[in-house]
Parts: structure tokens; sequence; C-alpha cells
């Protein structure tokens, strides 16, 4: 109150101040601040607020689950930000062009829409309340273009309890995004470099996200549900009852799973539709796999349908995933012939150097992240460079006495390795790039066998 008279006294703008007492809170808090103090809301520009101009954002109107009211949040114009970065940056211009005049025949490119969570604040003390999903876009046909941040629009961003309001939660949100995106898709014009026009069409969209995310995206049950993976149409979590025709989640053997196609997808969703009563829902949708999310690409399918999610690799993977297991039982192994971590030491010596730098072979061997039987703990980083450097061990100092061992963790990182980046969906011209190296011993335990790879 001392500060708010002082403001009064000298004809300081009480706004001013408050925003300045007020600037470490975020900007809801902000708000209900002033208005206690009597004063008016802060009022942001689009262009303030998110750094582009008032023509690149348009709204889109998201229903509430409660009441059904509209809810309305800023959106990006995606064809409106292509056109101004190629005006900015005539080589980014001429690669997207290049892309869409080799994807004409084809009937035009494939985009990619990334969804994630993300939390602001310092990491040690993340802001929770503050937690937001966010929906990026590419092209796949962009290559390696695509593993640079300049390649990817931030399309849309809502908090996380805003999700939660709107009618079908995280999918029904996807589902508008891509509703929004759809005249995009049909064609807009760019100019290259030399002030040519191009057409750029886009013929259909995939959706990559980690496994949470993916199934909250297109309305599939989380992990009560039987089926653990939504590209597949006949696996089954391995701690359910089996069924004829079904195979577990923990079976090697890609082969025998069965792809599910949107047709299966439609006799399952007009079946959950027909359900008289709410406990036969939930029993019928633990039992499919998949919720009843009217508002979901799997009811309105369009440019993006269920066939065409990917799991992000990064998780499959190197997060806590498939290599971080291998790795754990590729040194519960090695312990069981003698060689520890005394031997491991010998890395340091050897001519190994990590591509990322600040990163030591002796870091990256500890007991703290390596230890028998249990799964590698460092994070994406520190198991990217593991798999090799230990690959390169097995390979150098342990040849002849893990034979079986030493050649799985060799095709796995011959496997992982064009994976490193997020995917690369271009058609291969070669047969064995189309599908996963076949592995001789696998020693992967069967709960984490890494169903959901995309091959």
């Amino acid at each position: 109150m001392g500060k708010r008279k002082a403001a009064q006294d000298t004809g300081e703008d009480l706004r001013t101040v408050l925003r300045e007492e007020t600037s470490n809170l975020p900007f809801q808090q902000q708000e209900r601040v002033l208005r206690r103090m009597g004063g008016q809301a802060f009022q942001h520009s689009l262009k303030g607020r998110y750094g582009l101009p008032d023509e690149m954002m348009q709204r889109i109107h998201l229903q509430r689950s409660k009441d059904g009211s509209t809810m309305s949040f800023p959106i990006l114009a995606l064809d409106k930000w292509i056109q101004d970065a190629c005006q900015r940056c005539p080589d980014w211009a001429n690669l997207l062009t290049t892309a869409a005049f080799e994807s004409y025949d084809q009937g035009g490119l494939q985009a990619v829409l990334y969804t994630d969570e993300a939390v602001p604040g310092n990491v040690l003390r993340a802001d929770n309340s503050r937690r937001a999903y966010l929906w990026y876009i590419s092209w796949s046909n962009l290559g390696r273009a695509t593993r640079s941040e300049s390649s990817w629009a931030v399309v849309f961003v809502l908090r996380a309890t805003k999700v939660k309001e709107v009618r079908g939660g995280l999918a029904g949100v996807t589902r508008a995004i891509l509703a929004h995106l759809e005249p995009c898709f049909e064609g807009f014009a760019v100019q290259d470099s030399k002030q040519q026009s191009h057409l750029i069409r886009t013929k259909c969209c995939y959706l990559l996200a980690d496994e949470a995310a993916l199934k909250g995206a297109v309305g599939a049950k989380g992990s009560s549900g039987f089926r653990p993976c939504i590209l597949c149409e006949n696996a089954l979590d391995k701690n359910r009852p089996q069924i004829d025709g079904h195979e577990t989640i923990a079976c090697h053997d890609f082969r025998k799973f069965r792809p599910i196609k949107q047709a299966q997808l439609d006799v399952y969703m007009a079946h959950l539709a027909a359900l008289p009563n709410k406990s036969q829902l939930e029993t019928t949708q633990t039992l499919l796999g998949w919720r009843w999310v009217p508002e979901s690409i799997v009811c309105q399918p369009g440019s993006l349908i269920a066939e065409r999610c990917i799991y992000d690799s990064m998780h499959c993977y190197w997060s806590q995933g498939v290599v971080n297991c291998e790795i754990g039982l590729f040194w519960l192994a090695a312990k069981r012939i003698g060689f520890d971590l005394a031997e491991l030491s010998q890395l340091a010596d050897l001519p190994w150097r990590s591509h990322t730098g600040g990163t030591s072979a002796a870091e990256l061997v500890s007991d703290r992240l390596l230890q028998p039987g249990v799964d590698f703990k460092g994070d994406a980083k520190q198991t990217l460079l593991c798999l090799p450097l230990l690959n390169y061990c097995g390979q150098v100092l342990l040849a002849g006495k893990l034979r079986d061992e030493v050649e799985c963790l060799n095709r796995l990182n011959r496997d992982a390795r064009p994976v490193e980046f997020p995917l690369s969906l271009k058609d291969s011209t070669r047969a064995e790039d189309a599908r996963p190296v076949e592995f001789p011993l696998s020693l992967t335990d069967s709960s984490r066998a890494p169903c959901g790879v995309p091959p």
C-alpha cells in the first residue's frame, strides 16, 4: 500500500508500479493483483505476447465440455508465417519450394504435427501451474533440415488446465488444430529466391509424440487398456489374458503384428457409440484400447488418421527406452564373466571422443549411471553416446568372450543410429533401410519390447 500511495502522490502510473512489483509472477496473477487494487487488467497485443504481427495470428474456437460455451484462443496463420519466413530467408524458401516441386507427382508434401508438454520456470523448481501443451509443424520432405528448429513452426500453445476444459480434451484440441490447418494443406503460394511462385500443397499429415501424448491426442486408452500399441490391431499387454489371434507386446517377431486400419477403427467407434450405458462403455473401451471421443481424429478422420501416428524415437530408444534397457542387460552379461568397471576405466585411454563435446568416457561408464541388470540411468544425450562406446568396448575388450551379446549390441547400434533424430518419413529406396535389423539374440526384457517403433 505504501508504494501505491507514493505512486499517487507523485502522479506515477499505478499500472507501471504494479507491473514492476509483480514482474516475477505469472501473467494471470498479475491481472488478479491489479483488479484487486482497483485497476484494469493489463492489455497485451498479439504481437506483444507472441512476437508476431497480428496478421500472422488467427483465432481458434473450442467448446467447453462443462457447459458447451465457446473459448477463443490465438493460433498461428501457417500460410502467412511460411510466406514471411520465405521472404526473410531465401535459402529456406528454396529448400521448401524444391521439396514441394519434387512432391508434385506424389500429390503434395507430408506434414508432421508434433505435440509435447512444456513446463516453464527454473529446472529445479518448475512452475507446474503454467504447464502447457505445444503443437509444432514441419514437413518430412525437408529431410535433414527437420533437425533444425528453424524448420518447425509453433502452431498453437494451450495451458494444460485449459486442455482439460475443452470438449474431447487433448484429442479434441488436436482435431480442432487439424481442422484449422486444412485450408493451408489445400495449398498456398510462396516465392523462392528468384521471385518465382510455387504452390505449397500438403497431401497428408503424420502425428509425432511420445507415448502418453500420442494416446491422448488420438483418444486411445492409457496404461489401463488391454492394447498397449495404437498401431497394432492384435497386440496385447503381456499381463492380460491371452486371446487367440493376438500376440503380447513381448513378442519380438514384428511380422506377427497386424497394423490397424481406419476401417477397423470405424467398426470400434460404431460399436462404442451404440453401447447403452456408461459401465459397458468403460469395460469395452478397456478391452479395445480406444475411447469414444466424438471430437477425435479417430471419429473425424481427415488429413491425419490414426495409422499415421509415430512414436517419438527419442523416447522409444534413448530416453528410458530400448537402448537403456539393452545397455543394462549387456553389462549384466559382462559382469557374469568377471568383467568390471575397473577394466572399463581403460576406455578413457582409447581413441574415442564425444561428437557433442563435454562428455568423457569415464562419466558415461560410472557406477552412478551404469549398473548390471538395471536400465542405464543417463539422459537421452548420455544414452546416445554410451551405446556406441559400449559397442566399441565389446568389439575391443570382449571379442570372443560374449560373441552373441556383442553382436546383438552391434546390431542395436546399427539399427538405432538412423533414428538418432526424430524421424525420416521419406520413402526408402533400399529394402534393408525399411525395417529394423534382425537380432540373433534378444537381450531385451520381455516387458520392454520395442513395439511401436516405426519400421
